[in-house]
Parts: structure tokens; sequence; C-alpha cells
């Protein structure tokens, strides 16, 4: 097994670190929520973290994709498995889906048209 090297153990503390600190604000502004779903998040025990944008590249601010803030959000694990995991055409017959393609249309314009280039590949 390839050892990991001492800039990805950097990344991944400072990911750690965005993941702990958005964790708390979001809790603190009573806005703890998958960000697929929309449905509240538990408090306690763990929730992953989705990269909107993907991990690897350029994010748009020149950073690191894999550290940009704005583009790392919560989700559940189910909706998370489920977006990665399941085809289009099943994602399209879920409400929680649809939901999350009108959040995602306000929440980055870039993301939206991305996710709709992801559908009309049907």
């Amino acid at each position: 097994m390839k050892a990991r090297s001492s800039r990805r153990d950097k990344d991944n503390r400072a990911y750690e670190k965005i993941c702990r600190e958005k964790r708390e604000r979001l809790i603190r502004e009573d806005n703890w929520v998958c960000f697929l779903s929309g449905a509240e998040l538990p408090i306690e025990g763990r929730v992953p973290f989705h990269h909107a944008g993907g991990r690897n590249g350029e994010a748009p601010d020149g950073g690191s994709l894999f550290l940009y803030e704005k583009w790392i959000v919560p989700v559940h694990p189910q909706r998370h498995k489920e977006y990665h995991d399941m085809p289009v055409g099943w994602l399209l017959q879920r409400p929680w889906y649809k939901l999350y393609l009108g959040r995602l249309e306000s929440f980055d314009k870039e993301l939206y048209k991305r996710e709709l280039n992801r559908i009309e590949k049907l």
C-alpha cells in the first residue's frame, strides 16, 4: 500500500478542520440540514460531507477544489450513497432530488449547469 504524502496529510487535516468548523457554524445557525434532501441532520454522530463540485482540480477561487469550503456540504449518508451510486433516471424519480435541483440552482449556477448536463446525458 502506498503511503500518503505529507501534502495529502496536510490537506486532510485542513479538510477535517473545514468540516468541523462548518458543522459548528451550521448547527449554531440552526441550518444543520442535508444539502441533497433538505432534511434535518442529527446533531449526534458522524455526518458525511459531500464535495459538490468534485474533489480534484482547481476551485473557482484558484485554490484546491478538495478544500473549497463553499462546495463542501453536509449530507445524509443514505442520500449521499444514492446520489453517487444510483443512475440519474432513478434519482429523477425521487422527491428529494427534485428539491435538490432547486436548491442547487440558487446555491451555485455553475454546479446547477453541471447537474443539468448530467441529466441531459440520459
